[in-house]
């Protein structure tokens, strides 16, 4: 049930299909996604964009969270802050977060963004985000 829920959020996520991502793993409280790095998501240096990176980790959050909530509610951003560790570049970028703190109108989650190149991975960047639970 978890996941076909987290499944169904991340369907309706329009614009994140719109740049390739893609839902891997959900289970109670955490999300994994991931994306094949392609020359759009770069900047103007040939990086990973920080949009890309910030958009990943903050949709990586709210599945989280979301996979923890009844039906009917939904989760919203409120804040988030992001820490970007060194320039990204890879062939996959992954999103791992976590839900640290769960309650009935507001949940905390953190997420670390790896960039991916075979077997070695480096994190990139790191989140904490501050989630409203909703009644749609």
């Amino acid at each position: 049930m978890i996941v076909a829920y987290c499944q169904e959020i991340f369907d309706k996520a329009i614009f994140l299909k719109s740049i390739g991502a893609e839902l891997i793993a959900a289970s109670e409280g955490s999300c994994i996604i991931r994306l094949k790095i392609n020359q759009s998501h770069h900047q103007q240096d040939g990086f990973v964009h920080a949009g890309v990176q910030s958009t990943l980790a903050d949709h990586s959050c709210g599945t989280a969270v979301g996979s923890l909530l009844s039906v009917g509610q939904l989760p919203l951003s409120i804040e988030f802050k992001i820490n970007f560790l060194r320039p990204c570049s890879g062939d996959f970028l992954e999103a791992r977060s976590k839900v640290i703190k769960h309650g009935r109108k507001i949940s905390i989650a953190e997420c670390d963004v790896f960039a991916i190149t075979d077997d070695k991975e480096v994190m990139t960047a790191k989140m904490m985000a501050t989630m409203a639970v909703v009644e749609r």
